[in-house]
């Protein structure tokens, strides 16, 4: 099940070892046993090593479960998912293209996805973001900072 339309390469996330390189897409639906979720956002790995290598898993992680109460029953091996508030909800994604880190209290980018409007700002790795829609990011944390980037145009 993949999408029409896939971003760039870029930084999806970041582990023990190093960033996981894979193109986004957004799934019209996804069912799950009697349910059907919609517009979910989808990381298509591009690793070649490691335990997202292939080509044919997506990655829905954080914006899967936040549709759902989940609860984990370690005694049986369980996991049941109860739809919530969120569930018919679409899923937002960082509209700047940029994968941050907090590093050392600096807002530093590993990552500028090509063809996005950090991109074409000329932000690139290594770069601090000192201050987002005029106030300073040493007042921020890193998900103040996401935050500001998945909220919709004119919304911040």
């Amino acid at each position: 099940m993949q999408p029409q339309t896939l971003t760039a390469n870029g930084v999806n996330g970041f582990g023990v070892g190093g960033p996981s390189l894979g193109r986004l897409g957004r799934l019209r639906t996804f069912p799950i046993d009697d349910l059907t979720l919609q517009d979910l956002v989808a990381d298509y790995s591009t690793s070649t090593k490691g335990a997202f290598a292939n080509p044919f898993t997506a990655n829905l992680g954080g914006n899967l479960l936040r549709r759902f109460n989940v609860t984990f029953d370690y005694d049986r091996q369980t996991m049941t998912l109860v739809p919530n508030a969120n569930f018919s909800q679409r899923d937002t994604y960082d509209r700047s293209g940029l994968f941050l880190v907090n590093a050392g209290g600096k807002m530093t980018v590993v990552d500028a996805r090509p063809g996005t409007p950090a991109a074409a700002a000329r932000i690139a790795r290594g770069d601090v973001i000192t201050s987002v829609n005029g106030k300073p990011t040493s007042d921020m944390t890193l998900g103040t900072v996401r935050d500001y980037f998945t909220a919709s145009a004119g919304q911040c």
